[in-house]
């Protein structure tokens, strides 16, 4: 996963143009992701296996923060599946089916 998001802002700083500092937040909200994806029963360790309920599991995780955080955090998630099913690197994107 980790090899995976560094290619992603990698992406994002090149491709995307995103600020520094954009960059930086992407990169703390990405770690915060992993580390929800690794305390799953299921041991999530390819972004394959993340399914709608789970992202479903992880919006509900970020309760206790402001809604302009977790709009952030959701919508740097959402870009990192946009970008994995770009470069095909997941079979299908659980934001297809996420409303």
């Amino acid at each position: 996963l980790d090899e995976t998001n560094y290619s992603f802002l990698d992406y994002c700083l090149k491709n995307r143009r995103l600020t520094p500092n954009t960059i930086r937040v992407y990169r703390f909200d990405l770690q915060h992701f992993n580390k929800f994806l690794s305390r799953e029963p299921q041991m999530i360790t390819d972004f394959n296996e993340v399914s709608k309920a789970i992202l479903e599991r992880y919006l509900s995780s970020l309760q206790n923060y402001s809604i302009k955080t977790i709009k952030r955090k959701f919508a740097c998630v959402r870009s990192l599946f946009h970008y994995l099913e770009y470069e095909e690197k997941i079979n299908q994107n659980p934001f297809s089916r996420f409303e």
